[in-house]
């Protein structure tokens, strides 16, 4: 079944998106790295990573691996992690 928001994404998009957005805040944050610090690394705005981290936006499949990078971790261990959710 197919389930959409009021906005038309589909629900399951936007569980997946609020999952890894919270589990990159975490990486983040273990690492000991300010918004600023990943920010200058990818040529982003700090609103923007704190979008990505609140699943308000969706990261671009670049951005995602880069993030990956930064928190050393492959986009198989992410993708494994929220499974369910794709």
């Amino acid at each position: 079944m197919d389930l959409r928001d009021e906005r038309g994404d589909n629900m399951d998009d936007n569980l997946f998106y609020k999952n890894v957005g919270s589990y990159l805040k975490e990486l983040r944050e273990k690492k000991n790295y300010s918004l600023a610090d990943v920010t200058s690394r990818l040529g982003i705005a700090r609103v923007t990573l704190m979008r990505y981290e609140e699943g308000d936006r969706k990261p671009p499949l670049g951005t995602l691996k880069d993030l990956c990078g930064i928190y050393g971790i492959t986009m198989n261990d992410l993708f494994d992690k929220f499974q369910e959710y794709l």
